[in-house]
């Protein structure tokens, strides 16, 4: 069930963008940062240098209140993170899976393989296959704001040719299969 904001709440948005404190039902505010009282719910949004912060919150209930914060905010006092792969996805794409592969791995995690840290940005190269539930080959996180956060998926998983074939004109089962298993 989606978040849902009250009168209260929304009086709390309010008070956030003027910078007033004020409690509120399901979210709080000291005038300089906006939290939720739910698990996750910290550091929705915050004041750095005059511009309202929207950081990756991470939660459903999380875009709903910074949604309001967006629709309460003067759009010129907003300032919102410009890292979306939808936004430049071939700034992050640096190498090519072959690339990757051919790397030494500096670390193995539960899933991937890291290949590239330059203490800025990190490429994952995923040990799993297509038919491990897979969507992508290689995972890319920046360190900002003091932690590393995804920005960029990119690549076809381990099996993707074998199961699939040219993916330029599949014929109809294999295409619902394939949106089956991507889902």
């Amino acid at each position: 069930m989606p978040l849902r904001l009250g009168k209260k709440d929304k009086k709390v948005i309010k008070a956030f963008v003027d910078q007033k404190a004020l409690d509120g039902h399901k979210l709080t505010t000291d005038g300089e940062r906006l939290d939720g009282y739910w698990m996750g719910g910290n550091n929705l949004a915050y004041w750095k240098n005059g511009k309202i912060e929207l950081p990756d919150s991470g939660s459903r209930a999380g875009q709903t209140v910074q949604n309001a914060v967006r629709r309460a905010a003067p759009a010129n006092d907003l300032r919102e993170k410009s890292m979306s792969k939808s936004k430049n996805p071939g700034y992050y794409e640096r190498f090519t899976v072959e690339e990757l592969t051919a790397m030494e791995t500096i670390s193995s995690g539960h899933m991937h393989n890291l290949k590239y840290d330059d203490g800025e940005v990190r490429y994952w190269l995923s040990r799993m296959t297509i038919e491990d539930g897979e969507t992508f080959a290689v995972y890319v996180e920046k360190f900002y704001d003091g932690r590393w956060q995804d920005v960029h998926q990119y690549g076809e998983p381990q099996g993707y040719e074998e199961m699939f074939g040219n993916p330029g004109a599949p014929d109809k089962a294999t295409r619902q299969l394939k949106n089956k298993l991507l889902r």
